[in-house]
């Protein structure tokens, strides 16, 4: 399974959990991402793998939709926590993509005018660990 990293910041606050690469301290691993674009105000799936996620680039569909993606909760999601409670809208969020095989830097990328809209604990985890959806107004590469 593949892992990427996200840069998340609430009123100044930056979400952070446990990082294996330490030039991401600070920021957010995630792993087991789905992403969805919206089309005609419906969430549907884009590609079945997060491997395949720059297609969403280069077919011209980089507009709105949502993404799904574990995290470890080492203490470092107020950020999130507060941003879902208070419905708000985070300007951009950036994200380090990496490919599932080998772990290949990708690239950078930027999504707009992001939304926390659930934050679910993962009981059955062996460790701290909850399953995040947000959504998003577009992606581009920077």
């Amino acid at each position: 399974m593949g892992y990427d990293y996200m840069q998340i910041s609430v009123d100044g606050k930056t979400a952070g959990n446990f990082v294996r690469d330490t030039k991401y301290n600070g920021w957010m691993e995630i792993e087991a991402v789905t992403v969805r674009r919206t089309i005609a105000g419906r969430a549907k799936p884009l590609y079945s793998k997060w491997m395949d996620f720059p297609k969403l680039l280069q077919d011209g569909k980089s507009g709105p939709g949502q993404m799904e993606f574990g995290v470890g909760d080492e203490g470092g999601l107020e950020p999130l926590l507060d941003a879902q409670k208070r419905h708000l809208t985070i300007p951009q969020v950036e994200l380090d993509h990496y490919t599932e095989i080998g772990n290949q830097f990708v690239g950078k990328f930027i999504l707009h005018n992001v939304r926390i809209l659930s934050l679910k604990d993962v009981p059955a985890s062996a460790c701290p660990m909850y399953e995040v959806r947000i959504s998003f107004q577009s992606i581009s590469k920077n």
